[in-house]
């Protein structure tokens, strides 16, 4: 009688588990269980389902599910009521079962968000299952509820499991994508100064969202740049995994870059998306955040002094047909325009049409554009036609060509270009002088004086000889 009564006693043990709850045990006086459940983070849908039903009167389960790796768990008894040897093995083969395999789904669910929801069902043990989860959820694991289970402390049999609160057992935090420019500048992050064939190298930072056992199967990179940049192509491209002590970049067989994609009428610029295959495996889970880098050129269609050289992402991410978008990140370029007044040195109120200058970076000798002065004294910087974009920077201007009638300024004109958001103009402007000519120049009204200086010379000389030829006479 006494081994009976062991037998059935380590049998009762082997039910006394669930994840977090102490151990538990049957009453043959209990007919139907009861636990309640809530969970206050919304998207989640939980199944409850019978993995095994406890018999009251002889203290033995029939396993419900068929799983195979959960009917041996089951098989286990642990050696001592704190042992939740069993807890775990249970626990850890109904979260890797097939769900078609773990006995029988209770036909009503719990969304979570609701308030509480009452359960009242035969004893046994149950596994609390997300099973409709939001896009890109971070975790969302299962429970073990066992009813009814013996209080040491109190030496009485409990079939009524106050709240389960299941909001530790799921994760589905918002995804954030952020955009910064790396270029070494102290313009902050969020923009930048480019000159024409400027190279700007952008970096995307997001949330690794998802898990192991609730793979993703999209994570997609979207980005649109305005047209004064030209992406530099996938070879400009690093995609990169991060963790707290560890980082993998990832070869381009686990990621694909493709150029003008049209989708939900946007067309984005590019994308770079991580193939489902390696999203379906359990790496890509072990890290943090994912960082794509890559760049882009400016190009002459890039507006002077305008915050519309943009260029800005989102990120795409879900499983199956659930998928949401993070909000766009975005950054601006900055890009200015340059031109020269002309004005006579001695009357500023007169602009002088037909000077031509040439602009370099300073300490450099090529020539960026140059710039001819109209009928108003403006001369914009021009390069094959268009209005030159320039970089924040100091630059060299000379004078190549003076105005007719007027001497060349010799000088070496230095201007710096501030970087700044808010310049009032699209072009910043240099005044630049230029004196009467006093000396002749060739083909020019300074032969003038020289003629009349000759002449008076020739008549001089004439009357000098009728004078002298003359005394010689009378002699």
């Amino acid at each position: 009688m006494l081994k009976t009564t062991k037998k059935v006693m380590a049998i009762l043990l082997a039910a006394m588990f669930m994840l977090a709850m102490i151990p538990f045990s049957a009453s043959a006086a209990t007919d139907n269980v009861n636990f309640t459940v809530k969970c206050e983070k919304t998207g989640f849908t939980f199944t409850v389902y019978q993995l095994a039903t406890l018999d009251t009167t002889t203290g033995t389960y029939d396993v419900k599910a068929t799983d195979e790796d959960v009917v041996d768990a089951f098989q286990t008894v642990p050696t001592n009521a704190s042992d939740n040897t069993v807890a775990k093995a249970v626990l850890a083969a109904a979260e890797g079962a097939d769900l078609s395999k773990l006995g029988t789904a209770l036909p009503e669910t719990y969304t979570s968000g609701s308030g509480t929801k009452d359960y009242t069902v035969a004893p046994g043990v149950y596994y609390i299952k997300p099973t409709t989860t939001p896009a890109g959820t971070k975790k969302a694991a299962g429970s073990i509820v066992a009813l009814p289970y013996y209080n040491g402390t109190t030496s009485t049999w409990v079939d009524t499991y106050a709240t389960i609160d299941l909001a530790g057992k799921v994760d589905a935090s918002p995804v954030s994508l952020t955009k910064v420019i790396e270029d070494g500048k102290d313009n902050g992050d969020t923009w930048t100064t480019a000159g024409l064939g400027g190279t700007v190298n952008f970096k995307l930072t997001s949330d690794i969202t998802g898990s192991a056992t609730t793979p993703l199967t999209t994570y997609v990179f979207k980005d649109i740049m305005a047209e004064g940049l030209t992406f530099d192509g996938d070879s400009s491209v690093t995609v990169t995994l991060k963790g707290d002590s560890a980082s993998e970049t990832l070869g381009k067989a686990n990621y694909e870059v493709k150029t003008n994609v049209t989708e939900d009428s946007d067309t984005y610029t590019f994308t770079v998306s991580i193939n489902s295959a390696y999203l379906a495996g359990a790496e890509f889970y072990n890290y943090k955040t994912v960082e794509v880098t890559y760049s882009a050129t400016l190009n002459d269609k890039a507006k002077l002094n305008s915050n519309e050289n943009i260029n800005k992402a989102k990120l795409t991410y879900g499983s199956g047909s659930s998928t949401s978008s993070t909000n766009w990140s975005q950054v601006t370029v900055y890009t200015y325009g340059l031109q020269v007044e002309k004005v006579d040195a001695n009357n500023e109120n007169t602009k002088l049409e037909g000077a031509v200058f040439q602009v370099t970076k300073q300490g450099e000798s090529i020539v960026l554009a140059t710039a001819t002065t109209g009928a108003d004294g403006i001369g914009v910087f021009m390069n094959d036609g268009k209005a030159y974009q320039f970089d924040a920077g100091t630059y060299t201007i000379t004078e190549t060509t003076a105005p007719t009638g007027y001497n060349k300024n010799t000088e070496a004109i230095e201007v710096t270009i501030e970087a700044s958001k808010t310049l009032a103009t699209t072009y910043q402007q240099v005044r630049i002088t230029n004196t009467p000519a006093l000396l002749p120049e060739t083909g020019g009204n300074g032969t003038m004086l020289f003629t009349i200086i000759g002449g008076a010379l020739v008549l001089c000389a004439g009357a000098m000889y009728i004078l002298v030829f003359r005394k010689r006479t009378s002699k």
